[in-house]
C-alpha cells in the first residue's frame, strides 16, 4: 500500500509562535520518550515528505485519558489545514491509527 500522501493540508510562512497555553490542552509533554518522539517525526515526515525540507518543530504530548499522542507542529513554516487555513493537530492513537484534525472549532 504504498500510495501518495493526501495533500490535506497547505504551507504557509507564518512568522509567530502559538502560545504554550494553546497547545497544553493536548496532554503531558513529558510523558512521550525520545524514542516515541523520534518514531513519531520520522513516520510522519515519511508519510508526508513535504515536511522534510521544512525547519518545523514537533510538540508532541500523551494524553493518558484518550490515550492518543498530539502532534502540533510549530514554526515559520507550519502546515495548516486547506479549509480553514488553521494549524493542524496529528492524533496517533493504536485503535484507529492517525488522523489530521483542523484546530478550528468551528470546522466540520
Amino acid at each position: 500500500m504504498n500510495r501518495p500522501a493526501k495533500d490535506v493540508f497547505t504551507f504557509m510562512n507564518l512568522n509567530f509562535d502559538l502560545p504554550s497555553a494553546y497547545y497544553q490542552s493536548f496532554g503531558d509533554f513529558s510523558a512521550a520518550t525520545d524514542y516515541q518522539r523520534t518514531l513519531i517525526r520520522d513516520f510522519m515526515i515519511e508519510h508526508w515528505p513535504q515536511m522534510k525540507k521544512k525547519p518545523l518543530t514537533f510538540k508532541i504530548a500523551y494524553d493518558a485519558t484518550k490515550k492518543v499522542f498530539n502532534v502540533i507542529l510549530l514554526g515559520k513554516n507550519c502546515p495548516l489545514s486547506k479549509c480553514c487555513k488553521m494549524t493542524v493537530c496529528f492524533q496517533f492513537d493504536r485503535e484507529i491509527g492517525g488522523k489530521v484534525i483542523c484546530m478550528e472549532t468551528l470546522c466540520p
